[in-house]
């Protein structure tokens, strides 16, 4: 027999090399585990950074995905890597508003608003205010659940009343795509009560917060006069073109697309809503419209280019 030909102590030792082997193995698999760990932690925190830095630009859904999709592609990742990863960290608000947005505009997975809407409220539940916004924006449209526009204005109300904090620097007090939501809801007489003075209120509180749509509405509301401060005999003050202008510029600044069209239709001295008034000139300035959106399609437009694309467009179109 072999083994009678081996020393003594073989059988012992053979022993303690398979059990070490095994310790090995196992502490290797815990090393790999760990390793994983801290990688999901990382694209956690990337996919965290990422939304903020979409937040601040103004992107949301569509948008927001597509920078997913480029982060993915930059990475290496697989789209069902990402799935998989929000699926199993559900604990954090901004992987369930992933999920929801994948879900609602069917990105990465079959297309479901009833789940999406699932996820919204998760995250909301939470306490995110961009999910209590989503919520909002769902009920108003019957999206993912039955139309309720009181219940709209409701989430939009408690939006705009939570405070947000991205990572350890808070950078607003109040949701400000909320407090935009609230001013469109008295607008327009969604879920609430008309209220255009109501309106107006908040529509400056949002653009105060850096909201796009908040700043391009106030100039809308100054131009026309809707909802603006009233003097001392409670009478509405006439529409201010100045202030209007402004706005519209802050707005084109944002790259705003609206806000451009409108300084330029302002400072050729046209009234937007009176497109068929352009004297001959409506292919100019469509031509120039389609210059613009090419422009910020392709991401090379700020806002040095949109002031002279606006002088430069004055010029021509008049």
């Amino acid at each position: 027999m072999i083994s009678e030909s081996l020393p003594s102590n073989y059988s012992n030792s053979l022993a303690k090399k398979l059990v070490a082997n095994e310790i090995y193995d196992h502490q290797s698999q815990d090393t790999v585990n760990e390793s994983q760990d801290l990688i999901n932690e990382k694209i956690i925190d990337n996919l965290t950074k990422l939304h903020e830095e979409e937040v601040l630009k103004g992107n949301y859904d569509p948008e927001f995905l597509n920078s997913i999709e480029q982060y993915l592609t930059k990475n290496q990742l697989k789209p069902e890597s990402l799935i998989n990863l929000c699926l199993n960290n559900q604990n954090n608000s901004i992987i369930l508003i992933i999920l929801a947005r994948c879900y609602r505009y069917g990105r990465w997975v079959e297309k479901d608003e009833n789940k999406s809407f699932i996820y919204y409220q998760k995250s909301a539940d939470m306490g995110n205010s961009y999910a209590v916004t989503d919520l909002g924006e769902l009920y108003e449209n019957g999206i993912g659940v039955d139309k309720d526009e009181k219940k709209a204005f409701f989430y939009f109300q408690i939006a705009a009343n939570l405070d947000y904090s991205y990572g350890i620097n808070k950078l607003e007090v109040g949701n400000a795509v909320g407090t935009y939501c609230v001013g469109y809801c008295y607008q327009n007489g969604i879920g609430v009560e008309k209220n255009e003075r109501k309106s107006f209120i908040y529509y400056q509180k949002s653009a105060d917060m850096g909201d796009d749509d908040g700043t391009l509405s106030v100039g809308y509301c100054y131009r026309l006069g809707i909802g603006v401060e009233k003097d001392e005999n409670g009478i509405g003050v006439e529409k201010n073109e100045s202030k209007a202008f402004s706005y519209y510029q802050k707005s084109a600044e944002m790259e705003i697309v609206d806000g451009i069209f409108m300084i330029l239709n302002m400072g050729m001295g046209k009234d937007p809503n009176e497109s068929s008034k352009l004297n001959g000139n409506e292919s100019s300035v469509l031509q120039k419209i389609h210059e613009l959106k090419l422009m910020i399609k392709a991401s090379v437009f700020n806002s040095l280019l949109a002031m002279t694309f606006v002088r430069n467009s004055r010029a021509c179109c008049r």
